[in-house]
Protein backbone atom coordinates (compact mmCIF):
# COMPACT_ATOMS: atom_id res chain seq x y z
CA UNK A 1 0.00 0.00 0.00
CA UNK A 2 1.04 3.45 -0.35
CA UNK A 3 1.21 6.18 -3.31
CA UNK A 4 2.24 5.05 -6.81
CA UNK A 5 3.48 7.62 -9.76
CA UNK A 6 3.63 6.28 -13.44
CA UNK A 7 5.44 8.44 -15.66
CA UNK A 8 3.98 8.52 -19.37
CA UNK A 9 5.76 10.25 -22.70
CA UNK A 10 3.03 11.79 -24.86
CA UNK A 11 3.60 11.37 -28.70
CA UNK A 12 0.98 12.06 -31.41
CA UNK A 13 -0.93 9.82 -33.81
CA UNK A 14 0.66 9.60 -37.26
CA UNK A 15 -1.10 11.41 -39.85
CA UNK A 16 -1.97 8.39 -41.74
CA UNK A 17 -4.15 7.46 -38.83
CA UNK A 18 -5.57 11.17 -37.85
CA UNK A 19 -5.06 13.29 -40.51
CA UNK A 20 -2.21 16.07 -41.44
CA UNK A 21 -4.39 18.37 -39.82
CA UNK A 22 -4.61 16.81 -36.67
CA UNK A 23 -1.01 15.21 -36.72
CA UNK A 24 0.43 19.02 -37.10
CA UNK A 25 -1.91 20.87 -34.99
CA UNK A 26 -0.59 17.90 -32.29
CA UNK A 27 2.89 18.10 -33.24
CA UNK A 28 2.72 22.02 -32.57
CA UNK A 29 1.11 21.68 -29.16
CA UNK A 30 3.44 19.70 -27.86
CA UNK A 31 6.36 22.05 -29.03
CA UNK A 32 4.59 24.59 -27.81
CA UNK A 33 4.49 22.80 -23.77
CA UNK A 34 8.00 21.53 -23.87
CA UNK A 35 7.10 20.75 -19.77
CA UNK A 36 4.42 18.21 -21.27
CA UNK A 37 6.51 16.60 -24.46
CA UNK A 38 9.27 16.04 -21.53
CA UNK A 39 6.96 13.80 -19.89
CA UNK A 40 3.47 13.27 -18.01
CA UNK A 41 3.14 11.45 -14.03
CA UNK A 42 0.28 10.52 -12.47
CA UNK A 43 0.61 9.82 -8.91
CA UNK A 44 -2.72 7.36 -7.52
CA UNK A 45 -2.80 5.72 -3.80
CA UNK A 46 -3.17 2.21 -4.15
CA UNK A 47 -4.51 0.01 -1.13
CA UNK A 48 -3.45 -4.07 -1.28
CA UNK A 49 -5.66 -6.14 0.55
CA UNK A 50 -3.97 -9.72 1.09
CA UNK A 51 -6.81 -11.95 0.18
CA UNK A 52 -4.79 -15.36 1.40
CA UNK A 53 -4.76 -14.06 5.11
CA UNK A 54 -8.05 -13.61 4.98
CA UNK A 55 -9.62 -14.62 8.58
CA UNK A 56 -11.58 -16.71 6.94
CA UNK A 57 -10.76 -18.10 3.98
CA UNK A 58 -13.17 -21.57 3.80
CA UNK A 59 -15.28 -23.44 6.67
CA UNK A 60 -15.56 -26.62 6.74
CA UNK A 61 -17.59 -28.98 8.74
CA UNK A 62 -15.79 -30.54 12.34
CA UNK A 63 -16.89 -33.96 13.20
CA UNK A 64 -16.56 -35.23 16.70
CA UNK A 65 -18.03 -38.17 18.64
CA UNK A 66 -18.02 -38.72 22.32
CA UNK A 67 -17.81 -42.18 22.90
CA UNK A 68 -18.23 -44.00 26.68
CA UNK A 69 -16.86 -47.15 28.40
CA UNK A 70 -16.92 -49.09 31.68
CA UNK A 71 -13.48 -50.09 31.36
CA UNK A 72 -10.03 -48.75 31.75
CA UNK A 73 -8.70 -50.72 28.88
CA UNK A 74 -11.54 -48.20 26.72
CA UNK A 75 -13.04 -52.07 24.68
CA UNK A 76 -16.57 -52.38 26.12
CA UNK A 77 -19.11 -49.24 25.33
CA UNK A 78 -21.49 -47.96 27.99
CA UNK A 79 -24.82 -48.70 27.20
CA UNK A 80 -27.66 -45.92 26.68
CA UNK A 81 -29.24 -47.36 30.41
CA UNK A 82 -25.89 -47.28 32.26
CA UNK A 83 -25.88 -45.92 35.39
CA UNK A 84 -23.07 -44.50 37.62
CA UNK A 85 -23.22 -44.52 41.15
CA UNK A 86 -22.63 -40.80 42.25
CA UNK A 87 -18.70 -40.21 44.17
CA UNK A 88 -17.60 -44.10 43.50
CA UNK A 89 -17.68 -45.06 39.89
CA UNK A 90 -15.39 -44.06 36.80
CA UNK A 91 -16.66 -42.30 33.57
CA UNK A 92 -14.01 -43.53 30.65
CA UNK A 93 -14.15 -41.07 27.78
CA UNK A 94 -13.01 -41.24 24.33
CA UNK A 95 -13.16 -38.18 21.89
CA UNK A 96 -12.66 -39.22 17.89
CA UNK A 97 -12.45 -36.09 16.19
CA UNK A 98 -12.50 -36.17 12.06
CA UNK A 99 -12.18 -33.58 9.00
CA UNK A 100 -13.92 -34.36 5.85
CA UNK A 101 -11.57 -36.77 3.79
CA UNK A 102 -10.66 -34.09 1.27
CA UNK A 103 -10.01 -31.05 3.09
CA UNK A 104 -7.43 -31.56 6.49
CA UNK A 105 -6.13 -34.52 8.44
CA UNK A 106 -5.68 -34.62 12.40
CA UNK A 107 -1.88 -34.01 12.92
CA UNK A 108 -2.86 -33.36 16.84
CA UNK A 109 -5.21 -32.81 19.21
CA UNK A 110 -5.21 -31.40 22.63
CA UNK A 111 -7.58 -31.22 25.71
CA UNK A 112 -8.26 -27.63 26.95
CA UNK A 113 -11.22 -27.80 29.02
CA UNK A 114 -13.87 -30.48 30.20
CA UNK A 115 -16.89 -29.11 32.28
CA UNK A 116 -19.92 -31.44 33.80
CA UNK A 117 -23.06 -29.83 33.59
CA UNK A 118 -27.21 -30.96 34.78
CA UNK A 119 -30.13 -29.89 32.61
CA UNK A 120 -34.11 -29.83 33.42
CA UNK A 121 -34.95 -32.88 31.81
CA UNK A 122 -37.89 -31.35 29.86
CA UNK A 123 -35.48 -28.43 28.73
CA UNK A 124 -31.84 -29.73 27.39
CA UNK A 125 -28.73 -27.81 26.01
CA UNK A 126 -29.07 -25.56 23.31
CA UNK A 127 -26.54 -27.36 19.98
CA UNK A 128 -24.70 -27.31 18.29
CA UNK A 129 -21.90 -25.18 20.51
CA UNK A 130 -20.75 -21.90 18.14
CA UNK A 131 -16.85 -22.46 16.79
CA UNK A 132 -14.97 -19.90 18.67
CA UNK A 133 -16.61 -19.42 21.80
CA UNK A 134 -18.34 -20.83 24.80
CA UNK A 135 -21.95 -21.17 23.88
CA UNK A 136 -24.04 -24.13 23.78
CA UNK A 137 -23.58 -27.17 25.86
CA UNK A 138 -22.40 -26.55 29.23
CA UNK A 139 -23.07 -22.64 28.55
CA UNK A 140 -26.53 -22.72 27.52
CA UNK A 141 -29.30 -20.37 29.64
CA UNK A 142 -31.12 -23.82 30.72
CA UNK A 143 -28.09 -25.22 32.24
CA UNK A 144 -29.57 -25.99 36.30
CA UNK A 145 -28.64 -23.22 38.12
CA UNK A 146 -28.55 -20.29 35.89
CA UNK A 147 -29.49 -16.62 36.87
CA UNK A 148 -27.10 -14.43 34.77
CA UNK A 149 -24.97 -14.42 31.19
CA UNK A 150 -22.37 -12.30 33.64
CA UNK A 151 -21.06 -15.46 35.07
CA UNK A 152 -20.57 -17.40 32.27
CA UNK A 153 -16.86 -17.57 30.48
CA UNK A 154 -14.34 -20.00 31.74
CA UNK A 155 -15.06 -20.22 35.04
CA UNK A 156 -19.06 -21.38 34.75
CA UNK A 157 -20.03 -21.06 38.00
CA UNK A 158 -22.77 -23.28 37.16
CA UNK A 159 -20.95 -26.22 35.67
CA UNK A 160 -18.24 -27.79 37.66
CA UNK A 161 -14.89 -27.45 35.51
CA UNK A 162 -13.33 -30.66 35.63
CA UNK A 163 -9.87 -30.36 33.63
CA UNK A 164 -8.07 -27.42 32.93
CA UNK A 165 -5.01 -27.68 30.63
CA UNK A 166 -3.39 -24.34 32.10
CA UNK A 167 -4.05 -24.50 35.60
CA UNK A 168 -5.71 -26.47 38.97
CA UNK A 169 -9.25 -26.61 38.45
CA UNK A 170 -11.13 -26.45 42.36
CA UNK A 171 -12.38 -29.45 42.30
CA UNK A 172 -9.76 -32.42 41.25
CA UNK A 173 -9.61 -34.55 44.45
CA UNK A 174 -13.32 -34.81 44.24
CA UNK A 175 -13.39 -36.06 40.53
CA UNK A 176 -9.91 -37.57 40.16
CA UNK A 177 -9.84 -36.23 37.11
CA UNK A 178 -7.50 -38.56 34.60
CA UNK A 179 -5.90 -37.73 31.30
CA UNK A 180 -5.09 -40.83 29.40
CA UNK A 181 -4.25 -39.23 26.12
CA UNK A 182 -4.03 -40.90 22.99
CA UNK A 183 -4.92 -44.15 22.82
CA UNK A 184 -1.68 -45.18 21.68
CA UNK A 185 1.27 -42.79 20.02
CA UNK A 186 1.09 -43.88 16.76
CA UNK A 187 -0.36 -40.98 14.48
CA UNK A 188 -3.21 -42.74 13.52
CA UNK A 189 -4.12 -42.26 17.24
CA UNK A 190 -3.42 -38.67 17.25
CA UNK A 191 -7.29 -37.72 16.52
CA UNK A 192 -8.36 -39.50 19.36
CA UNK A 193 -8.31 -38.15 23.20
CA UNK A 194 -9.05 -40.11 26.29
CA UNK A 195 -9.58 -39.16 30.09
CA UNK A 196 -12.07 -40.21 33.25
CA UNK A 197 -13.42 -38.84 36.56
CA UNK A 198 -15.14 -39.98 39.05
CA UNK A 199 -19.45 -38.82 38.83
CA UNK A 200 -19.46 -35.73 41.66
CA UNK A 201 -21.27 -36.67 44.83
CA UNK A 202 -23.59 -33.09 43.91
CA UNK A 203 -24.47 -34.32 40.93
CA UNK A 204 -28.20 -35.07 41.49
CA UNK A 205 -30.04 -35.09 37.96
CA UNK A 206 -29.93 -38.49 36.13
CA UNK A 207 -28.42 -37.52 33.35
CA UNK A 208 -24.98 -35.77 33.34
CA UNK A 209 -24.07 -34.09 30.30
CA UNK A 210 -20.08 -33.46 29.40
CA UNK A 211 -18.59 -30.32 27.48
CA UNK A 212 -14.79 -30.67 26.15
CA UNK A 213 -13.07 -27.98 24.82
CA UNK A 214 -10.22 -29.66 22.28
CA UNK A 215 -7.29 -28.07 20.03
CA UNK A 216 -6.97 -29.68 17.00
CA UNK A 217 -4.00 -29.71 14.88
CA UNK A 218 -4.26 -30.01 11.30
CA UNK A 219 -2.02 -31.16 8.03
CA UNK A 220 -2.92 -31.72 4.31
CA UNK A 221 -4.29 -34.38 3.59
Amino acid sequence: SGDYTLQFTPVCRTAADVGSDLATYCSDWLDAHTSVAAGVGLTATLLWRDEECDPLLFEVQFQAEMLFYVDDAFTVLAESDTLYQVGEDRIFVEVDTAFPSDTYDVFDTQLLNVWICTFDPLNGPTLPIEAGELSGGCFSSSIDGYASDADFGVDNVYAYHIFDSQSTVSVPDVIAFDLVGHPTALDVDKDKLRFSFVVPEQVARDTLYIHAQIEVSLTGA
